[in-house]
């Protein structure tokens, strides 16, 4: 019956987001199932195929579920900037978690003034001499960044 689930559970005193069992089973079989790493480089993993297979291969999930299936782009997005931008460290700690599904890439685009209009975005990200970034800025919220899928 439409309406007889219950939506995923928000907990404000630990900021965490608990969503469905099916929906975490479903990122489990698709992680598992060795979904997340297509597109990716053999040196980590990853099947090499194609964009164009691998995309082929995600828009049957997305047909599915397109929101759903968003945070399996956020991983596979994540993963690849942390592949060619990252630090030895950072990849060797981070892209494992990623591409297992352990860990779930997040984005934080939508500011108040602008929401998701990336070109009215005033955020900024300034480097520091310490090899750190300096953020200035609002977000309203980040996609994706508190989650029991791992």
């Amino acid at each position: 019956e439409k309406g007889a689930r219950p939506p995923p559970q928000y907990c404000q005193e630990t900021d965490t987001l608990t969503l469905l069992p099916e929906h975490v089973a479903a990122h489990r079989a698709y992680s598992d199932a060795g979904f997340l790493t297509t597109s990716m480089d053999a040196e980590v993993g990853g099947s090499q195929m194609p964009v164009a297979v691998s995309g082929a291969v995600g828009l049957h999930f997305s047909s599915a579920n397109a929101g759903f299936s968003a945070h399996f782009a956020l991983n596979v997005g994540a993963a690849k900037i942390l592949q060619h931008h990252g630090t030895d460290e950072q990849r060797a700690h981070v892209l494992p978690k990623l591409l297992s599904g352990e860990w779930c890439g997040t984005m934080c685009l939508s500011e108040t003034h602008a929401g998701s209009s990336l070109t009215d975005i005033r955020t900024t990200a300034h480097p520091q001499p310490d090899g750190t970034y300096k953020i200035r800025g609002n977000k309203m919220w980040i996609t994706a960044a508190e989650n029991n899928f791992g």
